[in-house]
């Protein structure tokens, strides 16, 4: 596993989907050299996959928090508790940064 672990969150509509999708092509292509994993839930949850399990995973597990924020994303439950974890996590002395 690597030791800089990306969270891409973002509220599933345009432009958002699209940008998140950008970010995640960025850190593809640098992830062997920045020994870096990145979890973005349209390529990282699989059909059939409990989602909400997956990203709990992925929170619990990531140390840099890529939040693409938006006037929506505050509409989106999902979207606040997201950054609600992670800002707990950051509150608690845990290793993430919020970005």
């Amino acid at each position: 596993m690597n030791d800089n672990r990306f969270f891409i969150s973002y509220r599933h509509e345009a432009p958002w989907v699209d940008m998140a999708g950008k970010f995640r092509v960025k850190l593809a292509n640098y992830a062997q050299a920045w020994k870096l994993d990145y979890f973005i839930d349209s390529r990282q949850i699989a059909a059939g996959v409990p989602w909400r399990a997956s990203v709990e995973t992925a929170l619990a597990g990531c140390t840099h928090f890529l939040c693409l924020l938006c006037d929506s994303y505050w509409e989106s439950a999902e979207c606040r508790r997201e950054l609600d974890t992670v800002l707990a996590r950051r509150a608690a002395g845990e290793r993430v940064a919020p970005y």
